[in-house]
């Protein structure tokens, strides 16, 4: 008898059950590439942080790039279109991915090119004969009595232990060079790792602002970023950060954090932006949009979106390479040593 109870019961229930299921099947987005799309858009239109800061008006060009869009369309065209929209935002954090590839914005009509201004194989011969030796990710080495650190990527981290080394390795030294060219970014964990051990006292660093809706101006208040000394000891004297535009994301970051700070100059050229913490979001035909879910300002008010400014533009040309001179260094050691 309870047997029949209960099935009679689930018999009652079916049409409900059902019924939440249709419901929940229609709340998914169809594999479509207008559904594609329609989800594309609206997930940056509710949740991208540089709408207004860059006066992008993303309703305009929501019409300009749906006329583009109709079912039958190929995969690769589809991925054309969205990539040109995604152009659009003139940002190096905003990426459609697919499992394999990753669009970019110098892959765009428009997208500016710099010169480097670097040369590792000339710094390697010219100023340390092949010596340099490595801590960890970090190389290292000493021109005269300055120290030099060159720092590849953010991605590759940094021990306590291998930043002490370096750090304890130069702590006499007139000054240190911490060049970081060609710097694609990484784990923001390594800025406070290397920045820890150079302020000497709690610092107000940075301060970062959360969507709070999905309108485009909809923010929090400015959550204030702080960095602290860590670590065996902190160095004290004259540091100079070489940049280039180059210099992306955390290294960007990297950048505006050590330019607050009394003892460090920047030389070089202008980084090359991204100041807002990377999102990824899945859209309905499998792929994926990554961008900007925030924005972050230097204390005194610098949008990092675009590129910190050096404290002193140096430029390195041909004519120096031929010579052997990497003028950007050139110009450090004549700073620090006027200290």
């Amino acid at each position: 008898m309870q047997t029949v109870k209960k099935l009679i019961g689930l018999i009652l229930l079916l049409p409900a059950i059902l019924s939440c299921e249709k419901i929940f099947l229609d709340d998914s987005p169809e594999n479509t590439p207008m559904a594609t799309f329609e989800v594309c858009w609206k997930e940056l239109d509710e949740h991208y942080a540089y709408f207004t800061m860059k006066n992008i008006h993303w309703d305009s060009l929501y019409h300009v790039y749906k006329a583009l869009i109709y079912d039958q369309m190929e995969q690769y065209e589809l991925w054309d279109v969205l990539h040109a929209m995604l152009c659009e935002l003139h940002d190096g954090h905003v990426n459609l991915i697919d499992g394999e590839r990753w669009s970019h914005w110098s892959e765009c009509n428009g997208s500016p090119r710099y010169p480097e201004y670097f040369d590792f194989d000339l710094i390697s011969y010219s100023y340390f004969k092949y010596t340099l030796k490595s801590s960890g990710p970090l190389l290292y080495g000493i021109i005269d009595s300055v120290g030099y650190i060159y720092y590849s990527s953010f991605t590759m981290d940094i021990s306590d232990e291998e930043i002490d080394f370096v750090i304890n390795l130069f702590k006499d030294m007139k000054g240190i060079i911490i060049d970081i060219r060609n710097n694609g970014g990484g784990d923001s964990e390594n800025i406070t790792r290397i920045q820890s051990r150079i302020v000497t006292k709690k610092t107000l660093v940075e301060l970062i602002y959360y969507k709070t809706g999905t309108g485009h101006a909809d923010f929090s208040a400015a959550q204030e970023v702080y960095v602290s000394p860590e670590g065996k000891l902190q160095f004290t004297g004259p540091v100079v950060v070489l940049t280039n535009r180059y210099c992306f994301s955390s290294a960007n970051m990297f950048v505006s954090r050590m330019s607050v700070l009394p003892n460090v100059n920047i030389v070089g050229d202008t980084t090359g932006g991204g100041g807002g913490k990377p999102r990824f979001f899945d859209l309905p035909n499998g792929w994926a949009v990554r961008y900007s879910s925030n924005y972050a300002l230097r204390p005194d008010g610098l949008n990092l979106e675009n590129g910190v400014p050096p404290d002193f533009r140096v430029t390195l040309w041909p004519i120096d390479k031929r010579a052997g001179r990497d003028t950007l260094i050139e110009f450090a050691l004549l700073w620090i040593y006027s200290q």
